[in-house]
């Protein structure tokens, strides 16, 4: 599917700041259309509930924060292609979604202006990804380019599916790097033992052979060719593995499906995903 409309949501964060970079870049990229969402939370709904009401924002301010949308967007886009501005007033995460109904693709920093209160009550980008129907793409870092690299993390199913076809849709000249890690019963034995420090050759073995269907089974999904796609396996904490093997590659993004075969803790939400969105360092892209 083409990507024909996206939506980025800014709160004027330095995190939001990147989150509007790239989704200029990308607008321009694919020629899609371009929507840039500024919400004030409204007192009750933010960390300041505790105040007054005639301590909230005035509402002519709504007009000076669309005035400052313009201006950060002509200040950080100088070439960003023609784009639609809007700035409302309440629930962040209510707002965003509502106004991501008929784009393709969400984009948001990753951390916000209250950064230090995401360990307590997650970020708005969060939310926004657990509710939303399309891609969330999550931006860590100030972009410099298109993607170069992007590893894909799968379990094979049709969530995987959707989750590569997207980062090949988002990413077309990239290298597509597809991770599957194996949480087996013996990667505890590995911890428990230190005499055992490495996985069995044959078990790797064993794990290549039975990975070729699923894997050609999910390209056909995914309508991806197999030439751009290079499939790797690890063992160990899927999490920790994605992480690692980012890192190692020097992947600009990390994509993966909101749900797996389990379909309830899903393969980025959940335990996996919460340590993973907040360790891993390059730019996350999360498929419903």
């Amino acid at each position: 599917m083409p990507l024909t409309a996206i939506l980025t949501a800014t709160d004027f964060s330095s995190g939001g700041d990147h989150a509007l970079q790239r989704a200029c870049h990308l607008a321009a990229e694919h020629g899609a259309a371009l929507t840039a969402l500024h919400v004030v939370a409204t007192t009750e709904d933010s960390e300041q509930a505790w105040l007054p009401p005639e301590l909230a924002l005035p509402e002519g301010d709504v007009a000076e924060l669309q005035d400052l949308l313009n201006e950060r967007i002509s200040a950080l886009c100088p070439h960003a292609p023609p784009l639609h501005t809007a700035v409302r007033r309440g629930r962040p995460c209510e707002l965003i979604t509502a106004a991501a109904e008929k784009v393709d693709l969400i984009v948001v920093g990753a951390h916000g202006a209250h950064r230090w209160m995401d360990g307590l009550i997650g970020s708005t980008a969060e939310r926004v990804l657990h509710r939303a129907r399309q891609p969330v793409l999550m931006v860590r870092r100030p972009p410099q380019d298109a993607y170069r690299r992007v590893v894909i993390a799968t379990d094979f199913s049709a969530y995987s599916a959707r989750a590569l076809a997207a980062a090949a849709q988002l990413a077309p000249q990239a290298e597509l790097h597809l991770l599957h890690v194996h949480h087996a019963w013996y990667t505890y034995r590995l911890r428990a033992s230190p005499e055992h420090t490495t996985v069995p050759e044959g078990a790797l073995r064993a794990l290549e052979q039975a990975a070729q269907a699923p894997l050609q089974t999910l390209l056909q999904r995914a309508g991806v060719d197999a030439v751009r796609v290079r499939l790797h396996l690890r063992f160990g904490h899927p999490a920790a593995e994605i992480s690692a093997f980012a890192a190692a590659l020097d992947a600009d993004l990390v994509a993966g499906g909101t749900h797996g075969y389990s379909h309830a803790a899903g393969i980025l939400l959940g335990s996996t995903s919460a340590a993973l969105l907040r360790a891993a360092e390059s730019d996350m892209l999360l498929c419903p």
